[in-house]
């Protein structure tokens, strides 16, 4: 390994002590800040505000793209995703770096620490907006903490795949398939509901192609990978551990978070729509 390499990885652990007293106010502080504007500037402003933000620096927004959708992408292919209010985006540097320098295990066991913290919110949040869900969730989760990973594992996934439905509106597209025409409809919904570059690359996550969504035989799907298809069908018998329950839960979360800027986007089209009373 490089001096450069072993530097990043040096920097890299050190900082996550520091990164994990962070988290929890890091998170409430970008929702704070992300629903207090969306909600406090009038609409013709906001989309004047837009405007010029896009103008002032579009070098920025390609850098952005490339960096934030690098990371992304990095942890994807490891099995982890995240969503703007449970992780920093200030961690993604550090886990990608991680991951490509031969500290997977590194990695893992920090985003297992990480998400094990989150469970108790992310599960009292799923239960209090999919009501109907609830009780599967709680035992889902309670098996978790049990290390019943065989049973978390796979009802996780399951919920998973529901809530996008239900977010998406569409029943018959689950948010798994590779099909074409899937695609083109998961993006026409990820195009709408899209009001922020950072977040159209934590979105467009989706719609990539990672160890969880491949088929199985895809040359993507490394050994210990959590992969749906093996999982749910049961060619994979070997999948209960607790690394793969936390990234059951990263991806339920994550998908969840769809539903969140879902609900953002329809709030600023009405701000947009309604006359300024200002």
């Amino acid at each position: 390994m490089g001096s450069l390499a072993l530097l990043s990885v040096l920097i890299a652990v050190r900082a996550f002590p520091e990164m994990r007293s962070l988290d929890a106010k890091l998170s409430e502080l970008c929702q704070r800040i992300f629903e207090e504007t969306q909600l406090l500037v009038p609409g013709p402003l906001q989309i004047e505000l837009d405007r010029l933000l896009r103008e002032a620096s579009p070098r920025a927004t390609v850098r952005e793209r490339f960096y934030y959708g690098h990371q992304l992408k990095i942890l994807a292919q490891n099995g982890w995703f995240i969503s703007i209010w449970n992780t920093p985006l200030a961690w993604l540097n550090p886990l990608a770096t991680l991951f490509t320098t031969g500290q997977k295990e590194t990695a893992n066991r920090r985003l297992r620490i990480h998400f094990n913290q989150q469970a108790d919110g992310i599960e009292a949040h799923l239960a209090k907006v999919y009501l109907k869900r609830r009780l599967i969730l709680q035992k889902a989760f309670r098996a978790h903490r049990n290390r019943d990973y065989e049973l978390s594992v796979p009802v996780f996934l399951i919920q998973a795949d529901g809530i996008a439905r239900e977010i998406t509106g569409i029943h018959r597209l689950s948010i798994y398939s590779r099909k074409d025409s899937k695609l083109k409809r998961l993006k026409q919904f990820v195009d709408s509901i899209i009001i922020q570059e950072t977040q159209r690359q934590v979105l467009e996550v989706v719609l990539m192609e990672t160890p969880l969504n491949v088929s199985t035989g895809n040359p993507i799907l490394l050994k210990r990978l959590l992969n749906r298809h093996e999982v749910l069908h049961g060619v994979e018998t070997g999948y209960a551990s607790a690394t793969n329950s936390c990234r059951a839960i990263s991806w339920l979360q994550y998908v969840d978070y769809f539903w969140q800027a879902k609900d953002f986007a329809g709030q600023k089209r009405e701000l947009v729509e309604k006359p300024d009373s200002h």
